[in-house]
């Protein structure tokens, strides 16, 4: 019989949380940035653990309806599925196979559905020595800084596209803030990528995107240098995950290599 409880993460917590947090990056880039960047003040931002004994035996991240579960010995007894039926009866939940596994057997009083499934892919060493030749050349096209002046312009450039729907004007603002956005240009924004989120080794990278009009033109590959760069620069590494089977080579000329597959599900009480 399962003997836990809840509680709720503060401060006092934080050099614990760190260090479970750091045992299991990359995967956990997502709350980690979260801990990083707002700590334990944030109202949107929150923390909980299941305890057992005195000991942590798994961190609930929550952010309105999304949370990241992390239980690293996953545990035969939990009464994860009570707290969440009490708290979050309507939730999405992402991470690796191996915990979304776990908890689809112990959230019983939940439905899940699957959303997305995505290759999580981490950089080798090849990818160090391809940054250390020249970047690629474009003609009339210009790499650079994102400014929150280009927010309206970025916009424009997924407006129409198959990208448009998955596009968060939140996020892009709030990376945009922090200098987190780089764009090709030429006149206007015809491309994009961005540092979405970060922990204290791994950079996570996404919203790599080129106008349909100016693709195979190796605007991607510059894009992806330019970041790489950054990342490299901060004495990091590069992490992101894709969906797209047929981007496979396009990444693995950059020496990515997958470390396993990133998954999301709904989960609704039953």
């Amino acid at each position: 019989m399962c003997a836990s409880a809840f509680i709720s993460l503060g401060p006092d917590h934080y050099d614990e949380l760190y260090q479970q947090l750091s045992d299991h990056e990359p995967w956990s880039v997502l709350p980690f940035d979260a801990l990083l960047r707002y700590g334990f003040d944030h109202p949107y931002h929150r923390w909980f653990a299941e305890v057992d004994r005195g000991r942590i035996i798994g961190i609930i991240y929550a952010y309105h309806q999304f949370l990241f579960v992390l239980y690293p010995a996953l545990p035969d007894h939990t009464q994860l599925d009570w707290f969440l039926s009490r708290f979050f009866p309507q939730f999405t939940l992402c991470g690796s196979r191996q915990q979304l596994n776990w908890a689809k057997r112990h959230l019983y009083s939940f439905r899940s559905n699957p959303l997305d499934q995505s290759r999580f892919v981490v950089q080798s060493d090849q990818t160090i020595k391809l940054l250390q030749t020249p970047p690629p050349q474009l003609k009339g096209i210009t790499i650079r800084p994102a400014v929150k002046g280009d927010f309206h312009a970025l916009l424009n450039l997924y407006r129409g596209t198959e990208v448009e729907h998955e596009v968060d004007q939140y996020l892009i603002w709030d990376l945009l803030r922090f200098n987190q956005v780089i764009i090709a240009e030429r006149e206007k924004p015809i491309g994009s990528a961005m540092l979405l989120k970060e922990s204290p080794r791994y950079c996570l990278l996404g919203g790599l995107f080129v106008d349909p009009c100016y693709r195979k033109r190796g605007i991607a590959s510059a894009l992806g240098f330019t970041l790489l760069k950054r990342v490299l620069n901060k004495g990091k590494q590069a992490c992101f995950y894709y969906r797209d089977p047929a981007m496979a080579p396009f990444y693995q000329r950059g020496g990515f290599r997958t470390i396993g597959n990133w998954h999301t599900y709904a989960f609704t009480s039953k």
